[in-house]
């Protein structure tokens, strides 16, 4: 995991393209931030916590099976880590608006490769791998970003396309009665959520992680 995520953190990930910024010394620092040993965790723990919830169900009755209390200590490490990572850089324009994206970003595709080298077979199946990629998407939301901050960079926010998928998106939120207002006013943090008993020992968690 550390080799290919320094790898591509180092040559492929196109910080440039990604900002209107272009100071050099802001990409260099971006992409220090990412090579740290919390990002390589994160990674690996992600991975392994998808492939329990999404593929661990196909696994035979004489295989060894994770227990409910391995899975949310898997949950409540993955949230550890994760608010370590953010509380670095939310406080920050440059860490809220790249940082923190291009972090997501990271580990998104570092799970993905993950499951390319595991389940080369698998992935193969384009079908197979966009449903992958659909879940990896959909535990990432759910886990730490259920605003979908992270999710997009502000650089592509203000084209036209952007603008329509937004107004889109907010239109049917509305029509089914879920505005920004009282989505932001009526709900936690998945982190104090999952304090209050939606972990993994509860199988609408394990539910709504893998949907």
């Amino acid at each position: 995991v550390r080799k290919s995520t320094v790898q591509w953190i180092t040559n492929c990930l196109p910080l440039e393209r990604l900002t209107l910024k272009k100071d050099v010394r802001t990409f260099h620092t971006v992409r220090v931030s990412l090579l740290v040993p919390e990002v390589f965790k994160l990674i690996g723990l992600l991975s392994h916590l998808l492939y329990w919830l999404v593929l661990g169900v196909n696994r035979s009755e004489n295989d060894q099976q994770l227990t409910e209390e391995a899975l949310s200590a898997m949950f409540t490490a993955a949230h550890e880590l994760w608010s370590v990572l953010e509380g670095q850089h939310r406080n920050s324009a440059v860490g809220v608006t790249l940082t923190l994206p291009a972090l997501f970003l990271t580990l998104k595709r570092g799970v993905e490769r993950c499951f390319e080298v595991q389940y080369p077979t698998f992935m193969a199946d384009e079908s197979l791998n966009q449903a992958l990629i659909d879940r990896i998407n959909t535990l990432m939301m759910r886990l730490f970003d259920p605003d979908c901050t992270y999710a997009h960079f502000g650089k592509f926010d203000g084209t036209g396309k952007a603008i329509g998928l937004y107004r889109q998106l907010d239109m049917q939120n509305a029509a089914n009665g879920h505005t920004k207002a009282s989505t932001w006013s009526n709900r936690s943090t998945p982190l104090v959520r999952a304090a209050l008993g939606g972990c993994c020992e509860d199988t609408r968690t394990r539910v709504l992680l893998a949907h």
